[in-house]
């Protein structure tokens, strides 16, 4: 008597990956666009904590700081003192934070580090003028994705994420 063996058929197994590819297709996006979401909105919550102290230290010293003294803050940031190019500046693994943007008067400033050591991806920033709401630049020649381009939009548009 034959034994029956049991397995999957070639034609069964193709249709199961198929399946996978296409539900792949469709999240890898959604995780991406959820990533980045996130990334932004501790940047932004942070430049909202460095407006705050950089405020405050106004009241203080009656003077603003420029973008080379975001260790007189009283703020505490997690990543390490950035001291190249002659200014501090906090640098985490995807944002380098400052008190002032190159001379702008920002209150406050979230550059975006891209992959790799070259481009420009995006900045978050707090006016003086405007202290209560955060805006986003996207380079326009820089290295910003669809996603980052898009979160950033809404950002502007809606002044929340």
């Amino acid at each position: 008597m034959l034994s029956e063996k049991k397995a999957f058929t070639l034609i069964e197994l193709l249709v199961v990956v198929l399946i996978i590819g296409i539900l792949a297709a469709v999240a890898l996006p959604k995780y991406q666009k959820a990533v980045e979401k996130a990334r932004m909105a501790e940047a932004v919550n942070n430049v909202y904590a460095i407006a705050r102290a950089h405020q405050i230290y106004y009241l203080g010293k009656g003077s603003y700081l420029g973008d080379t003294e975001i260790n007189k803050l009283d703020i505490t940031i997690p990543g390490a003192l950035d001291s190249s190019w002659s200014q501090n500046r906090i640098r985490t693994k995807y944002f380098i934070y400052s008190p002032d943007g190159a001379g702008n008067h920002y209150f406050a400033l979230a550059q975006r580090v891209p992959k790799g050591s070259a481009g420009k991806v995006y900045y978050i920033y707090i006016l003086p003028a405007e202290p209560q709401r955060v805006h986003c630049y996207v380079y326009s020649d820089g290295s910003a994705t669809n996603i980052q381009k898009e979160l950033c939009n809404q950002l502007n548009s809606k002044g929340f994420l």
